[in-house]
C-alpha cells in the first residue's frame, strides 16, 4: 500500500552520504547547505555525525556502509544481550536464545533501514550489563564498569533518536530502582545507586556535543505545537497485540496486502507496528511467568504491561507529558513497544533457564513440560481468536482491492506450527538429554525471526540503488 522505508531514501541516504563526504575531507558538518536555504545538520540529531557507525560512510560508498552498519549492529546487539544474560547467571543456551530473539526483534527489523531508530536500543543490554557488573564489584573495581556503562549511554544518545532514547533510559532507571528496592538496603545499595547516577551523567556528558544543539533546535521546531490529542492519534491499535504472535496478520507491504495501515485514527506504516520476537519466544515468556516466579521475571513482565499501556495510548502518556520535560514533543507513542521487544527475549531466556534447572529433577521436569504444553495450547487458541477477528475486520479492505485472502489463516497456521514443533523439540531435548535437539530449537527460532526480517527487507538488484539518470 505504501513504501514503509521511504524516509531511508529521502532522508538517511543523503544525510549519511553528506556526512561521509564531509568527514572524509576532515570537516565536521555543522550545517547542511543543500536543504532549503541551509539547515542545521548536527542539531537535527538523526544525522548522528558523532556516532561511530556514521564514520563508515567516510570509508566506503553509502550502499556498502548501510549494509556493514546493519550487520555490525546485529552482531553487537546480540553479543551485548548474551553478555547481559550470562552476567545474570543464566546458562549459555538460555542466553543464546534470548540473544537471537533480541537481535531480530520486530522493532529492529521494521526500522532496519533507518539507522537512528534501530541503533539506539542496541546499547540497552550493554548498559544493564555494565551496571550489573558495577554493582556486584568491590568499591575499587566499579570504575571500569561505570566507564563502560557511561560510554554505552552516550553512544545510544549519539545514535540519534531521542524518542527511543527516552524508553532506553526509562528501562535503565526502572531496573536500577527495582534492584535497589528488592535488595538489602545497605552501603552496597548506595554504591549501586551512585554507580547508576555516574553512568547516566557520564553518558549525557559524552553526548552533550550533539545533545545541546539538538535541544536548542527542538525548542524552535514545529513539534512545539503537538498536543496530547495529536499524540493519541499515533497510538497502537489494540488489535496489533496479536502481531506479537503473527507478524503479518495484517498484511505486509512487500506482499502489497498491508490493510492494517488503515486501523486506528491515523495511517500507520508497517514499521510503526512491528514487534514480533519469534513464535516460541512468546511461549517461553509466558511459561516463565507461570513457572518461574521470581522478582526478575515479574519485573520484565511488568515492563511488558507498561509498554502496552504507553503504546496503546493510556493516560500514562499524559503523566509522562506533564512530568518529563520534552516528552510532549515526541508524538509517536506507539514506539513504546520497543520495551516489550526487549522484555520478551529476557523472559524467554528465563523460561529456558527454568526448563534447564528442572531437567535435573524428573518430577519437576514432567510438571514443567506439562505446563509448557498448556501454555502453548492456550496461546494457539488466543492466536486463533486473533485470526478470526482480523479476518472479520479485514472484509471491507478485501472488497476495496487489497488482496487479504487467506492471510489470517496462513499466519495462524505459521504460529501454531512453529510453536508446536519448537515445544516438541524441547521435550525431546530434555527427556532424552540430547543437546542436538536444543540446538534445533535455536536454529528454528533463528530461521523464524530471520525469515521475518528477510521477507520485509528483501535483497534487491543494485540497479535500484543508483537508477539511471
Amino acid at each position: 500500500v505504501s513504501n514503509p522505508i521511504l524516509d531511508a531514501v529521502q532522508q538517511f541516504w543523503p544525510w549519511r552520504k553528506y556526512a561521509g563526504e564531509q568527514l572524509r575531507q576532515g570537516t565536521i558538518p555543522l550545517w547542511n547547505p543543500y536543504m532549503l536555504s541551509g539547515t542545521p545538520f548536527v542539531a537535527n540529531n538523526q544525522s548522528a555525525v558523532f556516532y561511530p557507525e556514521t564514520w563508515l560512510f567516510a570509508l566506503m560508498t553509502p550502499e556498502r556502509a548501510f549494509g556493514w552498519a546493519a550487520a555490525l549492529y546485529l552482531f553487537a546487539s546480540g553479543s551485548f544481550m548474551f553478555c547481559l544474560l550470562r552476567t545474570l547467571s543464566l546458562r549459555r543456551r538460555a542466553a543464546l536464545l534470548g540473544a537471537v530473539a533480541w537481535m531480530y526483534n520486530g522493532f529492529v527489523v521494521g526500522w532496519m533501514c533507518l539507522p537512528s531508530f534501530r541503533s539506539v536500543p542496541g546499547w540497552l543490554p550493554l548498559i544493564l550489563c555494565a551496571y550489573e557488573k558495577a554493582r556486584r564489584s568491590s568499591p575499587g573495581g566499579q570504575w571500569p564498569w561505570v566507564a563502560l556503562g557511561a560510554l554505552a549511554v552516550g553512544l545510544q544518545f549519539l545514535a540519534g533518536n531521542l524518542h527511543i532514547s527516552f524508553y532506553v533510559i526509562l528501562i535503565f532507571g526502572l531496573y536500577v530502582l527495582a534492584t535497589a528496592c528488592f535488595g538489602r538496603r545497605n552501603h552496597s545499595t548506595l554504591r549501586s545507586l551512585g554507580a547508576a547516577a555516574l553512568i547516566a551523567a557520564g553518558g549525557v556528558a559524552l553526548a552533550s556535543i550533539q545533545l545541546l544543539p539538538t535541544l536548542e533546535l527542538v525548542a524552535r521546531s514545529q513539534r512545539r505545537g503537538v498536543t496530547y490529542a495529536d499524540s493519541l492519534t499515533y497510538r497502537l491499535p489494540w488489535l496489533y497485540v496479536f502481531a506479537g504472535l503473527m507478524p503479518d496478520l495484517f498484511g505486509n507491504p512487500v506482499d502489497y496486502n498491508h490493510w492494517g495501515c488503515f486501523l486506528g485514527q491515523q495511517y500507520r506504516a508497517y514499521t510503526e507496528t512491528a514487534w514480533y520476537t519469534g513464535a516460541f519466544t512468546v511461549v517461553l515468556a509466558v511459561f516463565a511467568l507461570v513457572r518461574h516466579p521470581s522478582r526478575s521475571v515479574y519485573f520484565w513482565g511488568g515492563l511488558i504491561v507498561l509498554a502496552f499501556a504507553l503504546a496503546l495510548g493510556s493516560p500514562l502518556n499524559l503523566l509522562f507529558r506533564v512530568a518529563v520535560p520534552g516528552f510532549g514533543l515526541l508524538p509517536g507513542i506507539n514506539r513504546a513497544i520497543v520495551m516489550a521487544c526487549f522484555a520478551l527475549p529476557m523472559l524467554a531466556a528465563w523460561g529456558v533457564q527454568r526448563l534447564l534447572e528442572s531437567s535435573r529433577e524428573p518430577g519437576s521436569l514432567s510438571t514443567d513440560l506439562r505446563a509448557l504444553r498448556h501454555v502453548l495450547a492456550a496461546l494457539v487458541v488466543v492466536a486463533f481468536g486473533g485470526a478470526v477477528w482480523a479476518w472479520m475486520v479485514s472484509a471491507p479492505y478485501e472488497g476495496g482491492g487489497i488482496p487479504v485472502g487467506s492471510q489470517p489463516w496462513i499466519q495462524w497456521a505459521r504460529f501454531a506450527a512453529l510453536a508446536v514443533v519448537s515445544a516438541e523439540l524441547v521435550v525431546l531435548a530434555l527427556r532424552q538429554g540430547r543437546p542436538l535437539w536444543a540446538g534445533a530449537v535455536l536454529l528454528l527460532l533463528a530461521v523464524d525471526v530471520g525469515y521475518f526480517g528477510a521477507h520485509f527487507i528483501p535483497l534487491v538488484s543494485a540497479k535500484y540503488v543508483r537508477p539511471p539518470s
